[in-house]
C-alpha cells in the first residue's frame, strides 16, 4: 500500500514539474501578501480585506513560512498539498472499486488537476478546497460501511474547513445529510453538524477577539449567499450577473476556450452514471455524483464561466471516470466485442484529444505559456516582469517604512519591493469600485486619505494585455490630490505604467498657499520640510502681506536651485483668488516661472510663459532676451536673432543681447548643432 501511495505522489509530481517555475501570479502573489503580513501581526479582514475563508490565509502563511519566500519552494509545497488529495482520492477509490479504477482516477485527478487550461498550474483557491473535500467524501464513504460517531463528526470537521477555504464549498455540506437519510443513518447527521460547526466556532472566537468578526462574516457568510444570490459577489449582499448577459456566440467562445480539456472526462462521468443507473446503484457513485453534480452548478451560477471554476469538478469526475475505467477494461481485447471496441477508441481518443490540445501550454517558460494561452483573457500573468520590475525599482529608491497603494491587480509589486499596503485593500482599481457600486470601500479609502497618504502609488491597471487606457487612473489620482491635499510626482514609468512619489515639500507648500491643511499627518511632519518653506509659513502667520511673503520665498528658492517647487509655487500662487499681485509683482513671478521652466528644459512652457509676460509688459527686454536665448537653444536660429534684433533695436547697449548675438554668431559659423548650445544661464 505505502507503494502504490508513492506512486500516486510521483504522478502528481509530474503533472506538476512543468510548471515548477511558475510565480506567483495575480490572486497568488495578493493571498501570500496577506499571508505575509499575517505571520507580522496583522489579522485578515480586520487589516486587509480577504476574500476567501480564513484556512486559505492559513495554508499560505504555512506555505510562505516553509518555503522562505521562495516561490519554487512554495509551488512544491502546494503541489504536496494536492499530492495529499491525491492519495486521499486514490485509496477512496481502490476500497469502493479496485486498483485499477484506483490508478485511472490518480491519472486523471493529477493531470486535470494541474492542467494549464484550467489554470490548476497556477494553484487557485479551488485547488486548495480539494483535499478537504475529498477527505470529507473519503469519511463519508467510510461512515457508510462502518459508521462511527468519531468519523461522522471528522467528516464535517472536513467540510468545514472547505467551506474555510472557498465559500462555494457550502454547497457540499448537505450531501452527506442526504446521503445519510438515503441509506437511513439519519442518527449520524447531529455529529456531522457538530464537526461542521467546530472549525467556523473557533474562527468566529478568533475574530472576535482580534476585533474583526463584522467584516469575517461579510467576507465569508455573506459572501455566500451573495454567491447563492447573485452569482458574482463583488461585496456583501451585492453581485453582477453581467457575464451571462453576453452573447450566446461570447458565452461559447467562453465555454470552448477554458473548458474544452475537460468535455471528454465529462462525457465518460455521464457515460458511467448511465451504465450504473440501469445497474443496481451504487450508493458511493450517487455520492459522486452528487458531489459532481453541485461542482457543475457552482459554474453556472456564477455565470462567467471562469477556467479554474472547472477544478472544482475535477476529483469527482477522476472518481467516477476510474470507476468507468474499471468497468471497460475486463471487456478490452480481441473478444471484446463492438460495444467494448468502440468505448476502448473513445478512451484512447480523449487521452490523445487531450495531449494534442494542450501539450504546448506545457512547458518551464512561464512568459511563453501566457504568450500562448492565457485562459482569463486579460493576460494579469504575462505581466509578472514589469511588477517585478516595478517593485525592485520601490525597493531601492523608497525608504524600508514607505508604504504603497496600488491601484490595479498586482499585488507581486508588494512581495517584490517589501513594502506594505496603505489601505486594507492592498490592490484596487478606485474607478472600478465605484463603477461596481462598492462605494463604502471607495468612501473608505477616502477618508483615510485624509488623515494619512501612501508614500508611493502605481498605476499597474487591471487589464494591461490591451493597450492600457490611463484616463480612469488618471482621474483616480486628480480625485486622491484633490481630497488628499497630497502632491503626487511621476518619478519613473515602467512598461507604460508610472510610479508616483508623495511630494511632502511641494504638499506643505500647496497648504501653506491655500491655508488650509486637507491631510492631518502632513501638518505635523515639519521634520521633513525645508527651513525655507517653513520660514514662507511663519511669514503667512505672522500678517506679513501674502504677495510680499511669496516673492521673498520664490527669492529663496532661486537661491538654493528648487527649481521644481518654483514652478509648483507660482502655479498653485496663481490659482488662489486671495492673491492681489501687483502688475510689478506678477511680472517677476513670472519671470521667475519662466527661468525656472528653462534649467529645467520645458522649453514650451518656458516660451509660453515669457510671451504672456511681454502681454503683459511689452516692453520687457529681459522678457525678450529670455524668450531669444530659448529660441537659440531649441535650435529656432531665425527666431532668436530676430528677437535678439528687436532688443537691439530698443536698446543697442544691452550687454546680455550683444553677448547673446555674439555666442549665436560663433556657433552659427562653427556649424556647431544646435543640441550642443551652450548659451549663459538666463
Amino acid at each position: 500500500m505505502l507503494l502504490w501511495t508513492l506512486v500516486i505522489v510521483v504522478i502528481t509530481y509530474i503533472a506538476w514539474w512543468p510548471f515548477r517555475r511558475n510565480p506567483l501570479y495575480q490572486d497568488q502573489s495578493l493571498h501570500y501578501y496577506i499571508a505575509g503580513q499575517w505571520l507580522k501581526g496583522k489579522i485578515p479582514y480586520r487589516d486587509y480585506r480577504h476574500s476567501p475563508g480564513p484556512m486559505f490565509a492559513v495554508l499560505y502563511a504555512l506555505g510562505r513560512f516553509l518555503s522562505r519566500g521562495n516561490e519554487t519552494g512554495f509551488n512544491f509545497f502546494s503541489a504536496t498539498y494536492l499530492a495529499v488529495g491525491n492519495v486521499l482520492l486514490f485509496h477512496v477509490t481502490l476500497s469502493s472499486f479496485g486498483i485499477i479504477p484506483a490508478l485511472s482516477a490518480g491519472l486523471l485527478f493529477a493531470f486535470y488537476a494541474l492542467s494549464p487550461r484550467l489554470i490548476g498550474d497556477r494553484f487557485p483557491p479551488e485547488s486548495y478546497t480539494m483535499p478537504p473535500v475529498i477527505a470529507g467524501f473519503v469519511l463519508l464513504i467510510e461512515c457508510l460501511t462502518a459508521p462511527t460517531v468519531l468519523k461522522t463528526f471528522s467528516c464535517g470537521f472536513c467540510m468545514a474547513l472547505a467551506t474555510l477555504i472557498r465559500q462555494s464549498s457550502w454547497f457540499y455540506v448537505p450531501i452527506p445529510v442526504v446521503v445519510f437519510w438515503y441509506e437511513g443513518m439519519s442518527y449520524l447527521v447531529l455529529p456531522y453538524l457538530l464537526g461542521l460547526l467546530a472549525p467556523h466556532t473557533f474562527w468566529m472566537w478568533y475574530f472576535q477577539r482580534k476585533g474583526a468578526l463584522k467584516a469575517y462574516m461579510e467576507c465569508t457568510v455573506w459572501y455566500f449567499i451573495s454567491l447563492v444570490l447573485f452569482g458574482n459577489p463583488i461585496g456583501p449582499g451585492k453581485g453582477s450577473r453581467d457575464p451571462m448577459k453576453q452573447s450566446r456566440t461570447r458565452i461559447i467562445d467562453f465555454l470552448k476556450g477554458n473548458s474544452l480539456t475537460i468535455a471528454p472526462l465529462y462525457l465518460l462521468v455521464i457515460a458511467c452514471v448511465v451504465f450504473d443507473m440501469h445497474g443496481k446503484g451504487d450508493i458511493r457513485i450517487l455520492a459522486g455524483t452528487l458531489f459532481f453534480g453541485m461542482s457543475v452548478l457552482t459554474i453556472f451560477l456564477r455565470g462567467n464561466f471562469d477556467s479554474c471554476y472547472w477544478l472544482n469538478s475535477v476529483p469527482w469526475a477522476a472518481f467516477i471516470g476510474g470507476k468507468a475505467f474499471g468497468m471497460l477494461l475486463p471487456d478490452l481485447g480481441l473478444g471484446a466485442g463492438f460495444s467494448g471496441c468502440v468505448l476502448t477508441v473513445l478512451l484512447l481518443g480523449m487521452g490523445l484529444f487531450i495531449l494534442l490540445f494542450d501539450y504546448k501550454f506545457y512547458t518551464t517558460d512561464p512568459q511563453k505559456r501566457d504568450r500562448l494561452h492565457d485562459p482569463q483573457k486579460v493576460a494579469h500573468s504575462s505581466w509578472w516582469p514589469t511588477y517585478n520590475t516595478i517593485g525592485e525599482y520601490i525597493k531601492t529608491h523608497t525608504e524600508e517604512s514607505s508604504r504603497v497603494q496600488v491601484l490595479g491587480h498586482a499585488a507581486r509589486i508588494y512581495n517584490v519591493s517589501g513594502r506594505e499596503a496603505f489601505y486594507y485593500r492592498a490592490s484596487l482599481v478606485l474607478f472600478k469600485l465605484k463603477e461596481q457600486g462598492v462605494v463604502r470601500d471607495y468612501d473608505r479609502f477616502f477618508e483615510k486619505m485624509k488623515t494619512d497618504y501612501p508614500e508611493v502609488i502605481v498605476l499597474a491597471g487591471h487589464a494591461p494585455a490591451f493597450p492600457f487606457n490611463p484616463k480612469p487612473y488618471l482621474q483616480d489620482m486628480e480625485e486622491i490630490r484633490r481630497r488628499s491635499g497630497i502632491v503626487y510626482i511621476v518619478r519613473k514609468v515602467i512598461d507604460k505604467f508610472p510610479i508616483y512619489l508623495a511630494d511632502t515639500e511641494k504638499s506643505y507648500i500647496s497648504a501653506v498657499i491655500k491655508g488650509e491643511w486637507q491631510n492631518t499627518r502632513l501638518r505635523d511632519e515639519t521634520h521633513k520640510i525645508s527651513e525655507n518653506t517653513l520660514g514662507f509659513q511663519q511669514d503667512i502667520r505672522a500678517g506679513k502681506r501674502p504677495e510680499g511673503a511669496v516673492g521673498d520665498f520664490i527669492n529663496a528658492l532661486e537661491a538654493v536651485d528648487r527649481d521644481e517647487d518654483i514652478v509648483h509655487t507660482v502655479e498653485e500662487v496663481s490659482k488662489e483668488k486671495r492673491f492681489r499681485f501687483t502688475k510689478g509683482e506678477y511680472e517677476y513671478l513670472l519671470m521667475a516661472l519662466g527661468e525656472a521652466q528653462y534649467r529645467l528644459e520645458y522649453s514650451n512652457e518656458a516660451v509660453k510663459t515669457f510671451e504672456a509676460v511681454l502681454n503683459l509688459n511689452p516692453q520687457s527686454l529681459e522678457a525678450y532676451n529670455n524668450l531669444a536665448v530659448v529660441y537659440a537653444s531649441r535650435g529656432e536660429y531665425e527666431r532668436a536673432c530676430e528677437t535678439f534684433g528687436a532688443i537691439l533695436a530698443k536698446d543697442p547697449n544691452n550687454k546680455d543681447a550683444k553677448e547673446n548675438v555674439r555666442q549665436l554668431v560663433l556657433q552659427l559659423e562653427a556649424a556647431v548643432p544646435h543640441e550642443g548650445a551652450n548659451f549663459p544661464p538666463l
